[in-house]
């Protein structure tokens, strides 16, 4: 994995809700580290593009911040594959600036769910009102064609998010992959598209992090222009020098002020193992 952040970026100093709002950070790490730390597979290319696969390669995640031969449209790109030589069942792709944290909902529930075993995360109905919920939940106002029932938009309170699905209309069996079901356009700021057969359940996980009312960390440049009047900012709140030299000098003194506890001296019926410890189970091995 390549560096985390550039060298001479300042740590983040700003709260910022709602995340959807905030900006990208322009690093992977919060969506692509869970992977990581489960041991899936990855590579680069000559642009230092980031390819993530499942250990069954039916799941692929790749992180296209450099132009590529399909352009730069779409920075995230998720699919899953009935089998890896087939083409996708679905696909989740979303645009450069969309905000890390977004992404990351969609990876974690998607390795939550493969680490639960069946195929939950490949297979999925048509699209469920509770894939919304968390929306409607957040103050999102819905709304659905009195006529199609299975055609519903919901807009963010502020007026800058939009999410678009539509499931009565039938996706080519040649290509399902190439109909959209849900589309969500954030002002011009970043958009996502979501094929259609995009699990409903991976969809509840997209919108519970668009809805999700915790700020997130940002500095004051990288928050979009455009939306620097719309965002809630809060400065993050350091802890006093004094008061946590304070607490380190009390903790140093307790420590010095502590009776030593004696060790007793082996007797023979605690004698060694005939045999040396198995290295592989007390060392751990570097990521």
């Amino acid at each position: 994995m390549p560096e985390s952040g550039a060298p001479n970026e300042p740590a983040p100093k700003l709260l910022v809700n709602p995340r959807y709002l905030a900006g990208p950070t322009r690093t992977p790490d919060a969506a692509l580290f869970p992977l990581l730390d489960a041991g899936w597979p990855f590579h680069t290319d000559h642009l230092d593009n980031l390819y993530f696969a499942s250990p069954d390669e039916r799941i692929r995640i790749a992180y296209l911040p450099q132009p590529t031969a399909w352009g730069r449209e779409m920075t995230w790109s998720v699919t899953g594959w009935r089998n890896p030589f087939d083409r996708p069942r679905w696909s989740a792709r979303f645009s450069a600036d969309t905000p890390e944290e977004i992404v990351a909902g969609l990876t974690k529930a998607l390795l939550d769910t493969y680490t639960d075993g069946g195929d939950r995360h490949l297979y999925g109905s048509r699209l469920r009102p509770t894939a919304l919920e968390p929306l409607t939940a957040a103050g999102w106002d819905l709304t659905s064609d009195p006529a199609i029932t299975l055609r519903h938009r919901a807009t963010s309170p502020d007026g800058h998010a939009v999410l678009a699905a539509d499931a009565s209309a039938i996706p080519d069996d040649q290509d399902p992959d190439g109909f959209d079901l849900v589309r969500l356009q954030v002002a011009e700021a970043w958009a996502a598209r979501f094929s259609y057969f995009f699990p409903p359940h991976l969809l509840h996980a997209v919108t519970r992090a668009l809805a999700d009312p915790a700020p997130v960390l940002r500095c004051e440049s990288q928050i979009p222009e455009v939306f620097r009047t719309a965002v809630r900012c809060a400065p993050v709140r350091r802890p006093d020098p004094g008061t946590a030299a304070t607490t380190a000098s009390a903790l140093a003194t307790t420590a010095a002020e502590a009776p030593a506890e004696p060790i007793s001296p082996a007797t023979p019926d605690q004698a060694a193992p005939p045999h040396p410890a198995d290295p592989s189970r007390s060392s751990s091995h570097p990521r």
